[in-house]
Formats: C-alpha cells, sequence, structure tokens
C-alpha cells in the first residue's frame, strides 16, 4: 500500500510542479480519530477515505492554533491498495481502479491543504472537492500512458459519471459534492484538447498548474462560464 502511496504522490508532485514538505505516509491513520472530517463522501462499495483535522491548542506556538493533519483509508481498500500492482495500470480491475482513485483523491486534499495553508490563505470544502475531482482524474489517465480518446472517454465516465456517495451524507454535502463534480467535469473538458496531444502536453500542464495555485472565488469564476 505504501508503494501505492508514493506514486500517487510522486505523480501529484510533477503534475503540479510542487515541493512537497511532508510526506503522506507519515500521516496515515489506522483508524478514524476525533476532529472534524473534511472529505469523507465518495466511496466504491465498502472503500472509502477520509482527512481528519484537528486543532491542537495544546502544542500552540507563537499564540497561533497548531493543526494535526491525518488520511484515514478503510479496511477495504487498504487490502484492495495492497493487493494492486501499482506499476501496471493496465492490469488493474475495476476495484483496483476505483482504490487508487479514492487514495489519490485523499492524498489530492492532503497536500492541497497543507499547500494553500503554508502560503496562509484557507480553503473551502467546494474548493476541495473541486481539486480533489480533478486529480482522480488526471492520475488515472496519466497513469495509462496513452493520450488517446478511448482512454480519455473511459477515465472521464470513470470519474465524472460512475461513482457513489455515502448514504450518511447530508443533503447539504451531497449537492456540495454534485456540485463540485460539475465544476472538475468543466475543468477537464476545458483541457481536453490539450490532454490529448503529446506535443501540447506542456501547455497542458502549465494551464493546470496555474489554476492548482488559484483561489477559490478565482477558480469557480474561470469555470462557470
Amino acid at each position: 500500500m505504501i508503494e501505492v502511496v508514493r506514486s500517487i504522490e510522486k505523480a501529484l508532485s510533477e503534475i503540479y510542479n510542487l515541493d512537497l514538505p511532508v510526506r503522506a505516509e507519515d500521516f496515515l491513520l489506522v483508524q478514524p480519530t476525533a476532529g472534524t472530517v473534511v472529505s469523507s463522501g465518495k466511496n466504491f462499495e465498502s472503500m472509502h477515505g477520509a482527512i481528519y483535522l484537528q486543532y491542537n491548542e495544546a502544542a500552540e506556538v507563537a499564540d497561533e492554533p497548531q493543526l494535526d493533519v491525518g488520511i484515514f483509508f478503510s479496511d477495504s481498500l487498504r487490502e484492495t491498495l495492497n493487493s494492486t500492482p501499482i506499476d501496471k495500470p493496465h492490469a488493474w480491475s475495476e476495484a483496483q481502479s476505483h482504490a487508487v482513485a479514492i487514495a489519490g483523491e485523499e492524498i489530492s486534499h492532503f497536500h492541497y491543504l497543507l499547500y494553500h495553508a503554508l502560503s496562509g490563505r484557507s480553503v473551502s470544502q467546494l474548493e476541495l472537492e473541486i481539486q480533489g475531482d480533478i486529480d482522480k482524474f488526471l492520475l488515472l489517465y496519466f497513469s495509462r500512458q496513452q493520450w488517446e480518446e478511448q482512454c480519455f472517454e473511459e477515465v472521464f465516465e470513470r470519474v465524472f459519471e460512475k461513482f457513489s456517495l455515502s448514504a450518511r451524507l447530508t443533503t447539504e454535502q451531497v449537492n456540495r459534492y454534485l456540485e463540485a463534480n460539475q465544476f472538475a467535469r468543466k475543468c477537464i473538458h476545458k483541457h481536453r484538447k490539450v490532454l490529448l496531444s503529446s506535443e501540447n502536453m506542456e501547455t497542458a500542464l502549465k494551464s493546470l498548474r496555474r489554476f492548482y495555485r488559484l483561489g477559490a472565488s478565482e477558480k469557480i469564476s474561470l469555470l462557470a462560464g
């Protein structure tokens, strides 16, 4: 499982040209913990993940609250990741593809939160989910190493159409996940042409990196049209 986590992290670092200050594997939780759950809405069968946040007032430095962050993977997700040959994406089963997508989304959330926190700005849950859906698509698409329309459509369908939401979600949460899904679809659709061409891949990456660094209102404004 750790190899899958490292591979996902390496891919995100390369896509967005990030200098990652910490490793996600050091923040994996064995079981759910106390704190605020900022991501736990999507699942596949019994596989799911979550990000937990907790303010640690006892560890405050210079009167600033310290934030503890943890990444949780369900037992079934861990088991499926352990059986996933990360270097052979064409051999992945449907469950393994979904497992990589779920793990990728949570690792995306983890690093996105840290990136913007270190930049001194807050992150909304809608913004977090938009970026998470974008990253799920990119991780699965780039893992295929085939810039073909059929590959694009297969991954697009898997990420943006064949997903399920937890029955525990409130109406507000469901609406937020569906809204994020629509914004992320628009972002990927906007980049469709350049993502289908190896010659234009650097153009695609430059645009995606710029989008990653925008604030929430800028992102939504860009995609709302």
